[in-house]
């Protein structure tokens, strides 16, 4: 990162770099994103320092975009194959409340109360973060369709889009990308 921040700095840029974290911008997701900004140092001595959006929101639960179970039509896990465990809290939002077999890596839990994790496939993700909640007393793996929503991205993109679980997962969350929008637009307007 040190290289690159100088050579952009040799052509002639100010850097300014942030880790920006989703739940903090109205998502439901722990997801953290590295943001780089270069300005031309003779844009930066006329608008001054780059700044950053402020977090706008508290985290909301995972459950405020998960489908009902009455109307939930991805994958249940049976419940002889949970193992439930003393909910775990971790200071990112998740919640993690037990496992299924084989109760490896990727098997993890995560509660609908707290964040949804940042992969949804099953072994993926860092400590076996997956999409695996528990949605209503039941063990469900989170949907296509319910990961764009907690990406922010409008119900039906992932179906409009044909978009992969792979393009939705490696996406920025649109709630920061609409506050670092919105700074740069508003300080356009002010020209």
């Amino acid at each position: 990162m040190l290289e690159f921040v100088e050579a952009l700095q040799s052509l002639g840029y100010i850097v300014a770099h942030r880790v920006l974290e989703a739940r903090h911008f109205d998502s439901c997701q722990h997801r953290e994103r590295l943001f780089v900004v270069a300005v031309r140092d003779d844009v930066h001595r006329a608008q001054g320092d780059f700044q950053f959006p402020s977090p706008v929101s508290a985290a909301r639960p995972a459950k405020t975009i998960l489908a009902p179970l009455p109307t939930f039509e991805g994958e249940r896990f049976s419940m002889r194959d949970f193992r439930p465990c003393e909910p775990l809290h971790y200071e990112s939002g998740l919640i993690k409340v037990g496992s299924v077999h084989p109760h490896g890596r990727g098997c993890t839990v995560w509660d609908s109360k707290g964040l949804l994790p940042t992969q949804r496939c099953v072994g993926q993700g860092p400590a076996g973060a997956t999409g695996l909640v528990l949605r209503e007393g039941v063990v469900t793996q989170v949907t296509l369709e319910e990961s764009a929503l907690a990406q922010q991205m409008p119900e039906d993109w992932a179906a409009d889009l044909q978009l992969t679980q792979e393009q939705i997962g490696n996406a920025v969350p649109l709630g920061i990308a609409y506050h670092l929008c919105l700074l740069y637009t508003s300080d356009a307007a002010d020209e």
